[in-house]
This record gives structure tokens, sequence and C-alpha cells, in this order.
């Protein structure tokens, strides 16, 4: 028995989290166009997990036995939003170079391992 309800969409979760805090992928997948030819990866595929497919941002908790676990992993989740949020409101459709070059992507990149990280403790749980 899995932990949560949707353990698919828990993975997608922790994929565009992964995605998120590999700065060098994020050149080479999003800036330069290196990947897989049968699949595309870009920012806002990424974002669209977050926020639309599995709804774990702007409201963890609501998602709390479906997607993400009592744990760490909400609050961590919050301070992504605190700084992700902003960044869509400000550059919304931006190319994917205008947000890695803004000065706060560093600490999108920092919070998306901070939160991929609580959640993999919590998996291990």
């Amino acid at each position: 028995m899995s932990a949560v309800d949707f353990p698919r969409m828990r993975d997608d979760v922790k994929f565009a989290l992964a995605c998120l805090s590999d700065r060098q992928y994020q050149d080479r997948v999003w800036v330069r166009g290196e990947g897989r030819p049968d699949y595309s990866d870009d920012l806002t595929a990424n974002i669209n997990i977050l926020y639309d497919d599995c709804q774990v941002l702007p409201d963890p908790e609501s998602r709390v036995g479906s997607v993400l676990m009592p744990s760490e992993e909400i609050e961590r989740l919050l301070d992504l939003h605190a700084v992700l949020g902003p960044l869509i409101d400000d550059l919304g459709e931006a190319q994917d170079g205008a947000y890695l070059d803004d000065g706060r992507w560093a600490l999108v990149v920092e919070g998306s391992a901070t939160v991929l990280a609580a959640m993999v403790r919590a998996d291990l749980r």
C-alpha cells in the first residue's frame, strides 16, 4: 500500500523538482535544446506539473494524502512557492533563458533541491 493515493503524481512532482534543481540540465535541455528527440522538457512543463497537473503549489496542504505526505515537504514547498510564484508573476511567458538569467533563479534551484530532498526523506520513512 502506498503512502499517498497517487504515487505516480508524486513521482511527477519529484521529476519536476529534479529538473528545477539542476542548473546544468536546464542550460543543456531548456536553453540549448539538447534532449531526447522524442521527449520535450522545458521550464513551462515543470511549472505546469507543480501548479496545474499535480497542484502541489501554491497550496501544498491541500494535496496531503493524495500526492504529498504530512512532513517537512509541505513547508519546503511553501518556501519554494514564495520564490517561484513572484518570479512567474514578474516574468510570465518569458523565454526559459530569461528565468535562468534572473538573479532570483538560484533561489528556485536551491529551493527545488530542498523540497526534493524532503520528499525523498519522507519516502524512506
